[in-house]
């Protein structure tokens, strides 16, 4: 890693992990702002991640002057563009996408949180690896999206592709546990080509409906130990 001219950042002492932080900066940062992730939500379509923050604003929501102290920070299905889009790949995300299609990312925004931390340590204030301006390790410890924990319950699974179907380069995943079978499509689409119609997802055997959630998946058609394992196929070469 050294050979790419970064600075080499030191995570986990205890094992001794190092890496390149030029290399590693662009995966824990959101391209909106270019700053390290705050509050990091996912878009549950494609996976892409960003500051809620800026999610917010990229979607067109509006803070409301009548919200009362306390109450729920979620959007109003009436605020934000109904045709909102991925600011990476352009995905439609449909009405009222905060609501719809984002979710929290705990996971992500614990390793943004650490990585900043760990430069604030090595590096000191004022050195041009610190964190942005603005951004600091309580405001990314909490969340600020008013969401309940349960939405980032992350689930682990296994995606096999049927004889004749396209391998996915990393058949191993672990995502949202609120993620659906009909967004599972569209992610093979992404990644393989063909329309997320093409292709069938099942789990032993059984053709799941595209609104199953995973964990209702995992609750109700997967009863054994480890990640849910899936298999698709696709009716068409892509």
């Amino acid at each position: 890693m050294g050979d790419s001219g970064g600075d080499i950042v030191t995570v986990d002492g205890e094992r001794g992990v190092a890496v390149d932080l030029e290399r590693i900066r662009p995966l824990l940062s959101c391209t909106i702002c270019g700053k390290w992730l705050n509050d990091a939500h996912t878009i549950m379509e494609c996976l892409h991640s960003f500051c809620y923050a800026c999610l917010r604003s990229e979607f067109g929501y509006e803070d409301s002057d009548s919200e009362s102290e306390g109450s729920s920070s979620a959007p109003r299905e009436s605020m934000g563009d109904p045709d909102a889009k991925c600011p990476i790949c352009h995905i439609r995300l449909g009405a009222d996408p905060i609501k719809n299609a984002v979710r929290p990312d705990r996971a992500l925004q614990s390793l943004s949180t650490r990585m900043m931390r760990r430069i604030q340590s090595d590096h000191g204030q004022g050195s041009r690896n610190e964190s942005p301006a603005g951004q600091n390790s309580s405001s990314c410890s909490t969340p600020q999206s008013g969401r309940p924990d349960e939405d980032a319950q992350l689930i682990d699974i296994i995606l096999t592709a049927s004889p004749g179907t396209g391998q996915l380069p990393n058949k191993f995943i672990r995502t949202n546990a609120l993620m659906t079978v009909g967004q599972l499509r569209k992610f093979l689409s992404m990644r393989l080509g063909n329309s997320p119609d093409d292709y069938d997802v099942t789990c032993g055997g059984e053709l799941l409906g595209t609104e199953y959630t995973l964990v209702f998946v995992q609750k109700t058609r997967w009863h054994a130990p480890g990640p849910i394992q899936f298999a698709y196929s696709c009716s068409r070469s892509p």
